[in-house]
């Protein structure tokens, strides 16, 4: 009995100390190794080139970063991009660049977090990080700053359960950082940001090992027991003391290899580690990056080669993935459908839901029951299909599509790019970047603020009508609130101004115009605004009214 006694009293210690939230995984964690993320948009050889990038260090990297600042859109194309090159999951620095009290739920975020959700792929939220610097626009106010960053939590719990919210102090000052924390049920992981090198001019003498301690000691371990990350890690292997340039490529590798070589004994809860790698010193004097330097290139590619880094960020079976199958993003249709969708996993759905722009359409009872869409009693136009699906045991996702229905066959779509035919610049003074991932195709040009240049898209159109005029533009802080463009079509000419500030990375309606068949009619943009104008992509889009008999040829190509 005394023996039995002990083993009883032993086995409800052992469940006090490993009780199953203590044990659980979180969301997307590793039950071993490190993921390998970096950061390579302005990689000075292969500028956002995962391929290249990737090539040149010798393996696949499971998770690349990107910025966005508040009322910037999610950077849809390059979450699509990443995805096409194989990588398994992005990490977005959200960042509110107007300070927390522009931060409220709204159409803006819920749309953001939609298209979130539609990436259907791990994405780590780095919201508002490094708090405890005081020199950022968030810092400060530290109730504020938990309530809205609370207020995000649940607004991505509702509207993308494939994002992992990471809380990212700096690695100092620590006074203040156990004063920003949201709470245990409100992050999904804990990050600590962390350079050797950074803005002294010279280089930094502390081991990099107790520059993260005191975050991963505190988070790491109960009561948080959080997995910890590195969103954003590297060491120098050159710098800028005032105008003098000094390489320290022995400092660089000493560096890296304290951190890659020891995580796996030293720091196992670290469970991403992603690379900066970009030359900046004209920004803080420290050059971060991988490939401009062989000796680097070829100890990254050593201390990444262990198995202990992980190439890949596997799907977490827990998450529903529910998706249309009919019809399909973007499809016109002309004739009645059935609509249809897919699961994976292969959960069974006891309610599935279908809106039609925002109006319940259909209810039924399993994924395999497919409602019939009669388009007679809908207009020609841009309709928004949802479909919500739940397991018997609670668990939800969502899909969204738009669709077109063209009955009378008049839908017609023009996107002039501006590295295609019917794009030009003239003035001078027009530079080309990659810099911001909510551009249109690979590129945009952009132009300070001024008074002689212009962009223009001049479209051949293959019939006389109504056309929609649509502007895609990539956003920042630094972008014209008044870009003029030009809309110069049969009936004269109207110029829209624009805030580049903000509604990037879509289509901007600017009106609708008729324009003569041919060449003649055009969009233009000029530099005469308040900052730098982006000359990206203009959409044509022939009116989809439905058309009386006598005007069908007008519309029928």
């Amino acid at each position: 009995m005394r023996w039995n006694s002990l083993i009883s009293i032993l086995t409800i210690l052992i469940a006090g100390f490993c009780s199953p939230k203590a044990m659980a995984l979180a969301k997307y964690e590793p039950t071993q190794g490190c993921y390998l993320g970096v950061y390579i948009q302005q990689d000075p050889i292969a500028p956002g080139n995962i391929y290249a990038f990737e090539t040149t260090v010798g393996k696949k990297h499971a998770c690349y970063l990107t910025y966005c600042g508040w009322s910037g859109p999610f950077p849809s194309q390059w979450a699509e991009y990443v995805k096409a090159q194989g990588a398994s999951a992005i990490q977005i620095g959200f960042e509110p660049s107007y300070g927390l009290d522009t931060v409220t739920d709204s159409a803006y975020i819920r749309k953001w977090a939609q298209d979130a959700h539609a990436s259907r792929m791990p994405v780590f939220i780095r919201w508002a990080s490094e708090m405890n610097l005081s020199e950022f626009i968030w810092s400060g106010d530290t109730a504020k700053y938990v309530e809205k960053w609370r207020l995000l939590y649940n607004i991505f719990k509702e509207e993308a359960p494939n994002v992992v919210m990471v809380w990212a102090p700096n690695w100092s000052p620590t006074a203040s950082i156990h004063s920003y924390y949201p709470g245990d049920e409100y992050v999904d992981w804990v990050g600590v940001d962390m350079y050797m090198g950074l803005g002294t001019g010279t280089t930094d003498t502390r081991d990099p090992r107790d520059k993260i301690k005191f975050v991963y000691d505190n988070y790491s371990a109960a009561p948080h027991n959080k997995p910890i990350m590195f969103p954003e890690w590297a060491a120098t292997h050159a710098y800028l003391n005032g105008t003098t340039a000094y390489n320290c490529v022995d400092y660089g590798i000493a560096n890296t290899n304290l951190i890659y070589d020891q995580l796996s004994t030293e720091f196992p809860k670290i469970k991403l580690i992603t690379w900066f790698d970009y030359d900046s010193r004209s920004i803080n004097h420290a050059d971060f990056s991988i490939t401009d330097n062989y000796s680097i290139i070829t100890n990254y590619h050593r201390a990444i080669s262990d198995s202990y880094y992980l190439s890949s960020i596997p799907q977490d079976t827990s998450l529903l993935n529910v998706c249309f199958s009919n019809p399909t993003a973007e499809q016109i249709i002309t004739s009645n459908q059935y609509l249809s969708i897919t699961t994976y996993p292969a959960y069974a759905l006891n309610s599935v839901v279908y809106t039609i722009n925002g109006e319940f359409f259909s209810r039924q009872t399993s994924q395999y029951d497919q409602p019939y869409w009669d388009i007679a009693a809908y207009d020609d136009g841009y309709y928004e299909i949802k479909v919500q699906g739940y397991t018997p045991d609670g668990i939800f996702d969502y899909d969204i599509i738009d669709t077109i229905i063209d009955k009378n066959n008049d839908y017609l779509s023009i996107i002039i790019d501006n590295d295609q035919s019917g794009f030009s610049t003239s003035g001078g003074g027009w530079y080309l970047s990659t810099s911001q991932s909510d551009r249109y195709g690979d590129n945009y040009w952009y132009h300070m603020a001024g008074s002689n240049a212009t962009a223009s898209w001049r479209p051949v159109l293959p019939n006389a009508g109504e056309y929609e005029v649509f502007a895609w533009w990539s956003v920042h802080i630094n972008r014209a609130t008044d870009a003029p463009y030009l809309i110069s079509s049969a009936s004269g000419s109207t110029t829209i101004r624009v805030n580049q500030e903000a509604n990037g990375g879509r289509w901007n309606s600017l009106g609708t115009y008729y324009f003569n068949q041919g060449n003649s009619g055009y969009v233009a943009l000029s530099n005469d605004a308040d900052d730098i104008v982006i000359a990206d992509a203009v959409r044509f889009v022939r009116n989809t009214k439905w058309v009386e008999l006598q005007d069908w040829a007008l519309y029928n190509p």
